[in-house]
């Protein structure tokens, strides 16, 4: 009894040696190669190693997603064969779930993966509207009526605003457009009766074209907006909120070591950042005539125009 214990035990204890030594591959697909994504990716990285483990990750970061570079990255996907595939952003979501035959998928920076088809599991980077009027509240506090725009696809996000916005001592003045043409005649009608203006993710509404027309009409008009990260606050926008990214890769590597040591994706399932951040124009801010608090300042990510 005591030699089929022992036999028992050094096949548990040389397995368990062999697999913490197996170098573990990880196929990291960037949409874009820019400082929010590679921020997420080196602390992902970085927490990995703090684990001690042997990982071995490759990049690739998408250029021009012709047919040519999408059939190039499912080669090396699959001349690799990884353990798991961490995608970050739409684009590397929808290219990994096509590219994965069995093989583990996570996908973070996404801003709503339900409604954009991604699987699970994946790491939004949507902050929820209530979080957002909260956070505007204590650092606007004279501001009473606040602008946005949805259209039929983010109706749900207009009515958790209005929701929440009497409980916070705000009313959401809202219009439902259809398309970015729009936005020129409703901003000019919204904008007598606002105090500031929030924009929401809604890809139906808002272009790069559409966004540059709402922040120098804004300006003129003398109401601040509410953008969606730091670049929109360099561009003009007041404030923006967003995800902590180091956060974020943080999360992401506590989930993809929760999918490597045999979590279920699907009870794994959908989650939001842990952390968010702001940022500010200070710029904006004096051309605008608003106070912002020194406290709040010192709070801010970053800080633009001092």
């Amino acid at each position: 009894m005591r030699i089929i214990l022992g036999i028992i035990l050094f096949l548990f204890v040389n397995s368990s040696s062999i697999c913490s030594a197996e170098t573990i591959d990880i196929v990291a697909i960037k949409s874009q190669d820019t400082i929010p994504y590679n921020t997420t990716l080196c602390e992902f990285k970085d927490y990995l190693n703090r684990q001690h483990m042997e990982v071995r990750i490759t990049e690739i970061a998408l250029q021009s997603e012709t047919q040519d570079e999408l059939f190039n990255i499912r080669k090396v996907i699959e001349s690799i064969r990884p353990n798991l595939i961490l995608a970050l952003g739409t684009p590397a979501a929808r290219l990994a779930q096509e590219s994965a035959e069995n093989i583990l998928v996570l996908s973070t920076m996404v801003l709503d993966p339900k409604s954009s088809k991604i699987e699970p599991p994946s790491i939004s980077i949507d902050i929820p509207v209530q979080t957002k009027l909260r956070q505007l509240k204590s650092i606007l506090p004279d501001v009473k009526k606040i602008g946005l725009f949805y259209s039929p696809s983010t109706g749900n996000v207009f009515e958790e605003a209005s929701r929440i916005s009497g409980r916070l001592g705000l009313e959401i003045v809202a219009r439902q457009i259809n398309s970015a043409r729009e936005l020129h005649n409703a901003f000019n009608r919204l904008c007598q009766r606002i105090d500031c203006f929030l924009i929401i993710p809604d890809s139906t509404i808002y272009s790069a074209k559409s966004v540059e027309y709402l922040l120098i009409e804004a300006f003129r008009k003398k109401i601040p907006v509410i953008g969606l990260s730091a670049s929109y606050t360099r561009a003009g926008a007041l404030i923006s909120f967003e995800c902590n990214y180091e956060n974020l890769g943080k999360q992401a590597a506590e989930t993809a070591l929760n999918m490597l040591n045999g979590g279920d994706p699907a009870m794994i399932g959908y989650s939001g950042p842990k952390e968010i951040c702001f940022s500010l124009n200070l710029l904006a801010a004096r051309r605008l005539n608003v106070k912002i608090s020194t406290e709040i300042i010192k709070e801010a990510r970053e800080v633009f125009g001092e």
